[in-house]
Order: C-alpha cells, then structure tokens, then sequence
C-alpha cells in the first residue's frame, strides 16, 4: 500500500447495524398495541405487543450506546447511533411515564362516592352484556372499599342546595359536558347512566350518577366502573374527581352552574344558541328554569338558561353573554312577554309555559 492510498472506510458496526432498525421497529410496534384494540382486532392479547415493544427499545438502547462508545473511538459516524438512542428512550419514557401516574393508585376497577351504598348500573346492562364485559357490575364490598378509602380519600358524596329535580338537570348537563355518551336519564329513578372512552386505547368504562334529596338540597352519588382490566391506574377515581368539580363549579370554565352565590362570578364566555336544541322535542325534562336577572333592555328572544343566569346576562347579536358557558339546555322559544324585569329575579318558572 502506497503512502497515497486512501484509507479503507471502517467497517459497520455490527451494534449499530442492529441496534437502529431495532429502535425504529420498537415505537411501530407500540403503535400497533392501541390500534389494533380499536379495530378490534386480537381484542386484549393486542396488549401483549406493549412489552415487546419495551423489550424491543431496551434491546436497542443498549445496541446503541455500545455503537456510540465504539463509532466514537473509530471516529466513525454517530449520527444512526445517536438516533437509535433517542427513539429507544422516547419508546421507554412511555412505561415511565405510566409508572409514575399509577404511583399510589388502588389496584381496582371500580370507584364510588358511596361504599356503603353504591349506585347501581340498570341500563347499561345490556350494552356491557352485548360488549362481553369482562368486570362485573356487582360491588366487591369491604376490600374494595378499603383500598379506595385508602387511595383516594377525596371521592365523596357532593351536596347541592338546589332541589332534586334542578340537580338532576345540572347532573346530566355537566355530564354531556364531560362527553361521555349518555345512554339513559331516569328522572324519575333520580339516575343518569353513560359511558365513557379513554383517549389512547378506547377502553370502555360505564358511569352511573345518583340524585337523591337530603335536607334541603340534593345529594349527588358517581360510581365509575371499568369493564375490562384489573387496575385502573386511577382512571376511574379520576373521572369521578373531575365530573364532580364541574358539577360543583370548581372545574374549568365550562362547568355548570350549582349552588354557587351569583356574586362569585368570573370568566364571561359567549355561547352560540345555535349550537344548543332548536325546539322543545330535542329537550330533556325537567324544563324548569330559575332566572336570577336579566338586563331590562334584553327579553331573552333566543332562550333563557336553564340553571342560574348571572347579573350580566344577556342577549347581543344571537349569543347569550353568561358567566359561564351554559353547560347544556337553553330553552328556546318565543320571548317571555315584555321581557323579564327585575320583579323577576329569583322566580322560578316552567318554559314551557313560554312557547
């Protein structure tokens, strides 16, 4: 070999060869796990791919450090070695991340504000018995009650000074304000059944809420049940948390109106009227509506809210100016005679006396 003669180029590494395609390979496989379980395809043993994937990205990340010591000595290209390590931690940051969420959460798949008496499931029966439901809907009792006490202490019945009826409209309004799909609303029973989808895999879980009077007010119940999977990782306790934070006015700006003092009032948000019910046949009962105020230049010609309307509430150019967003029933009609005045305020009439 002459002294001009140029150098051999160094040989791959077999590290490297290896550990990029399997990196590459490991997030595809991830993906698979809730796609597959969307379609519907292989149903839970799809969840099997989620440690293959695991198993697939630590494989690579070791792969990749050894060819990035190696090409490093070699002085050969780091940039598949480097790209091999990323994809593999970004893989593994997924099991992290669940591990750290699930830090300290019950393994059960069934929360209640009321162990002692929980609500119970009637009308999604036979949507869990069609789906093959895997949890059954029967309470566990004490051991279940125990780790829940334990883990989540917070999950408790919530108290409105409102009377049944009205809670009931608040309880299904600030449950379609949550999206989950309704699958019943018993007035009558005091009961509200839905259900709702995870966001990653589309699980199922069924949600039934209980109103009921006590005292002066009403007593509102949630129990959230998971119909596949052993643990929830606190989905469940999760969903009842914020459920009852927006029914109490203590969630984002979106959630209903309760028993709140009109003077803590904040947040003005519009609502478009034409995106709530046109006519009284796509209403639910009850139609009461409790009217605190109203401008006297306004007569409410598109609809009165149900729940509590604010000081500040009024009609411009087609949307209802509330301190909220009007969680979901706006009575819509001809307007109420001459307006409401400010004899008005606290009156308590039945809309369909405004048609």
């Amino acid at each position: 070999m002459t002294a001009d003669a140029p150098l051999p180029a160094p040989r791959p590494l077999r590290s490297v060869t290896y550990g990029f395609p399997l990196a590459l390979s490991s997030p595809v496989v991830l993906a698979l796990a809730p796609a597959l379980y969307r379609l519907g395809v292989g149903g839970l043993s799809v969840l099997l791919l989620i440690p293959v994937a695991i198993l697939l990205a630590v494989v690579a990340l070791v792969l990749s450090l050894v060819g990035l010591v190696a090409t490093r000595r070699r002085g050969a290209p780091r940039g598949r070695a480097v790209a091999g390590l990323v994809v593999a931690l970004a893989v593994l940051a997924f099991p992290a991340v669940v591990v750290v969420n699930g830090r300290g959460t019950a393994p059960i798949h069934d929360v209640t504000t009321d162990t002692d008496n929980p609500p119970q499931f009637v009308d999604v029966l036979p949507v869990r018995e069609r789906t093959k439901a895997l949890n059954p809907v029967a309470y566990e009792g004490a051991r279940v009650a125990d780790l829940q006490k334990r883990s989540y202490p917070d999950i408790q019945s919530l108290h409105l000074d409102v009377a049944p009826r009205q809670a009931f409209t608040l309880a299904q309004a600030a449950v379609q304000a949550m999206h989950w799909d309704l699958v019943a609303a018993t007035l009558e029973a005091g009961r509200l059944e839905a259900t709702d989808t995870t966001a990653l895999f589309g699980f199922k879980d069924d949600v039934v809420v209980r109103v009921r009077a006590e005292g002066s007010g009403s007593r509102i119940d949630v129990r959230s049940l998971s119909r596949v999977g052993g643990g929830d990782l606190g989905a469940n306790a999760n969903r009842i948390r914020l459920y009852l934070q927006r029914l109490s006015g203590k969630g984002d700006s979106r959630a209903p109106p309760s028993s709140r003092s009109p003077a803590n009032r904040d947040n003005h948000r519009p609502i478009d009227v034409r995106r709530l019910p046109r006519s009284r046949d796509d209403l639910q009962p009850p139609l009461g509506v409790h009217v605190l105020a109203e401008h006297s230049d306004h007569s409410y010609a598109d609809g009165v809210a149900a729940g509590f309307v604010s000081e500040e509430a009024g009609v411009d150019g087609g949307v209802v100016r509330n301190d909220r967003d009007v969680p979901a029933w706006l009575v819509l009609g001809r307007p109420h005679a001459g307006g409401l005045s400010q004899t008005d305020r606290g009156r308590s009439f039945d809309a369909s006396q405004q048609r």
